[in-house]
Order: C-alpha cells, then structure tokens, then sequence
C-alpha cells in the first residue's frame, strides 16, 4: 500500500505542479519557467546530485542556500537527508543550463507512487458554479472548458472552505483525477477572488524566508508585510528572482495580490526591478475593458466608474504569459489593473496595463 503523503507536502507539490504547468516527468520547460522531475538518486557530490526518471533518462542538479527542502518524515530536512536509491520530486528554473540548481526539492516515500499525481490540472476562471450539484466549470487560460465534481475527499485552498464559497470570476488552480465514466473529480480547489486583488510598489526593507515573508516600504510610506507561498509567480528582467530567497532588502517590487487581512498582504505575483523601475502612479484602477480605440482603452470600474486611459508608446502592457503586448491584443470583457499618470493637458495616460484575465458572459 503506498505510504500517505503530509498534507503540506501533497500542497506544496500541487500548487507547484499548477503553478508549472509540467507533469512529474522528464520535460524541457521554456526559459522562467519551471522544469520538474521524479526519480531516484544515484549520485550526490559536496554540491550536487544526479537522479534518474522512470524513462531511465539522467538528470544533474547542483545545490546551494536558496534550495529549500521539504519531507514528510524528516525534520528541518536539507541536502544531508538525501541518500543514495530516495526518491524526489525536484523543482528547478527551465533554463538552458546544463546543470541547473534545484530550487524545491521534495523527498517522497520509498513507496510512493507518481501516478497517483499524474491526473488533470487546470488553471483558469470559474464561469460556473453549482453546489446543489457538487460541480463547476472552469474556462483555462487556453480557452479551454473543463467540468470538475467534488466530494468528501476534496481539499479546498485559498480563500475557500467549500465549494459554496466558489463563485463565478474567481481565479483557481485544480488538481483532479479521472473517473471511469471519463469525468474529472477534484482533489484539490485553490481559490482567488481576483476582484479582491490589488498592487502596490515600494522597496523591500527586510526578507525573512522562515516565516515566507517580506516587508515592503511603499511610496507613501505604508509598511506592509507580504506573504508568498508556492503559488506566488516571481518576475525580474533577466529571470534572477526565482523566489523569496533570492529577494534583499533595498530592492525594489511591485506586488500583486489581496489582502489576507489587517496585518498581511498574501502576494500572487511580485516583480522586481531597479529603482528606474519603480511606478509613480497619479491614478490606480481595475475594471472590465468596455471600449477600445485607436490610442486609448476604457474599462468600468468596480464601482461602476467609465474611465478613460490615452495609450501611447511608453505604455507597459503586461500579462500572465506574455501573449498581450498592445491595444490590437485586448478584447472587451479583459481585466485590467491600469496605473496612469495625468499629463500637462490633464488627460489621463495609461503607464502600466496589466491584462489579468478574460471575462466570460
């Protein structure tokens, strides 16, 4: 019978996979992504170890600082836990080094079984929620439509308890597997409402990885502790910042995410910069794209506001894979997040267009 897994460690290894977008298995990931491999060790040197997959395909990583080590059986695991013939999952930057350094790495039990963890992973919107019937609908990010049921086994995350509180327009990651009938059952629901989410921009004052925080000074001042956890997408302009252990204090973030309450901000994204960077914004908005025009978008914000912003060719268009670089890229019903300046005509000039996701009537 295989051995159960923690539950911090089925988490961690979840989000990780939906986050990653990759299967535990040999695979080429794209550069700032995430490569991710199962197998056994058969080498460790001083800094590295080499493991082999199921394919029989060999893979060297090397080790250092900022690799974190997680294990259901060991306490405060590191890199001297590792042995010859154990078996891991390891999460490492899809770059094109040849021997990159492991970021995560998970020791599993000898027997355990990957392909328990080889079903359907989904990252998109909710477009519909039905909890008399135990279901909902997600839309990926690919457009693709996907049906999930639950039952008594399924764990919920984020900002969820159960399935009553899913609501169509949230953002979540699945992990789910297939029924005889061809049906998807989720395991595991992590949930966002993403009209909750919101950013703010500072420099980092202090960095303390064992609690999974940071500290953020903002422009008005404001102290702000930032939680990330192996949801959180970390962005900088050559692909250095991985994770929270890369981050130091005086850089410079912006953050992206909600509040988890009074005292801490849980981030979904941070990107870091240089100072240069840094985004002095007059006004910050988020709404629905409702016009489009030949040099300016019009989103209606949550509170019902029509607004305006002028597009010109120092606008930052930014989104979650890269695929919007414009106004020919945006479509009615997009989220935006806008930061805009007012210029010496006082109009209203977007600086920064984050296009988070697509709303579907």
């Amino acid at each position: 019978m295989t051995k159960k897994l923690s539950l911090p460690l089925i988490i961690a290894m979840l989000c990780a996979l939906l986050i990653s977008g990759v299967a535990l298995a040999a695979e080429d990931a794209p550069q700032g992504r995430v490569q991710t491999v199962y197998g056994e060790i058969i080498a460790i040197t001083d800094d590295s170890f080499t493991l082999q997959n199921q394919n029989g395909d060999l893979f060297t990583y090397f080790v250092d600082e900022t690799t974190n080590y997680r294990s259901s059986e060991v306490d405060g695991p590191g890199f001297t836990d590792l042995f010859v013939g154990g078996k891991i999952s390891v999460f490492a930057p899809g770059n094109t080094e040849e021997y990159p350094t492991a970021r995560l790495v998970i020791m599993l039990p000898e027997d355990f079984d990957p392909s328990e963890w080889s079903g359907a992973r989904a990252r998109g919107q909710v477009i519909e929620v039905n909890p008399d019937a135990g279901s909902f609908v997600v839309q990926t990010n690919s457009g693709e439509k996907q049906a999930f049921s639950v039952d008594d086994t399924t764990r919920f995350f984020g900002q969820l308890s159960s399935l009553s509180d899913l609501q169509v327009g949230w953002s979540v990651g699945v992990g789910a597997i297939e029924n005889d009938d061809g049906s998807l059952l989720a395991k595991l629901i992590i949930g966002l409402n993403v009209q909750d989410s919101s950013f703010h921009a500072g420099t980092i004052t202090a960095v303390i990885p064992a609690a999974g925080t940071f500290t953020l000074q903002t422009r008005q001042g404001e102290e702000m502790t930032i939680a990330v956890d192996e949801n959180t997408n970390f962005n900088s302009r050559v692909g250095e910042i991985q994770g929270l252990v890369d981050l130091a204090p005086d850089m410079v973030a912006v953050v992206y995410g909600s509040s988890q309450d009074e005292l801490v901000f849980m981030a979904s994204r941070v990107i870091v910069g240089d100072v240069d960077d840094l985004p002095n914004y007059d006004v910050k908005a988020l709404g629905l794209v409702t016009g489009i025009g030949i040099d300016s978008v019009s989103i209606q914000s949550r509170n019902g506001e029509e607004m305006t912003f002028l597009v010109h060719e120092e606008t930052n268009f930014r989104s979650r894979e890269g695929e919007v670089s414009g106004l020919v890229d945006l479509n009615e019903g997009m989220s935006l997040l806008v930061g805009a300046y007012e210029d010496e005509d006082g109009q209203i000039v977007a600086k920064l267009i984050f296009v988070r996701l697509s709303q579907t009537p």
